[in-house]
């Protein structure tokens, strides 16, 4: 189910909890998989190794099925961080995001494009992306970037 997650945060969509999300102590955690364990998503301070959480999605089917692989790091009521790598040639994005977000390239490098404007963004760079506009970025290269989704908790 975190797979599924991951996909729809890439697409700009807000998830609902599921059988595989559970809370502890009112700390959302993911129950795991036969590839992924069980995890917080959420905590006062979190810290993670960008590096091996990139060499872990590129190892595992996803990556090598689809050509890009996804994962939740955290999770808040209005706030989702997504690390997501994407091989070669393969497009990410979705027709309209429900939150504001954020896309920062931390590999490689591709084409970014909203409504009308389109241009290319390398590793360090950042585009922010207003609530309700669509969204795209196409890996000219292995790439990966950060996805930070916010969300309006009122609703």
């Amino acid at each position: 189910m975190e797979e599924r997650e991951a996909r729809m945060a890439m697409e700009g969509k807000r998830t609902t909890s599921s059988a595989a999300q559970t809370r502890d102590n009112g700390v959302p955690t993911v129950a795991g998989s036969d590839t992924r364990e069980a995890r917080r998503l959420a905590g006062a301070v979190m810290t993670f190794d960008i590096d091996q959480e990139l060499s872990r999605l590129r190892q595992e089917g996803d990556y090598g099925i689809n050509g890009r692989n996804a994962r939740t790091l955290a999770k808040e009521d209005d706030l989702r961080v997504v690390l997501v790598a994407a091989k070669e040639g393969i497009e990410v994005g979705d027709g309209e995001a429900d939150g504001a977000l954020s896309l920062q390239v931390i590999q490689g490098h591709g084409r970014f494009a909203s409504g009308s404007l389109e241009d290319r963004l390398g590793e360090g760079q950042m585009v922010l992306v207003a609530s309700g506009e669509p969204w795209s970025f196409k890996a000219d290269e292995d790439s990966a970037f950060l996805l930070t989704l916010a969300y309006d908790a009122r609703f």
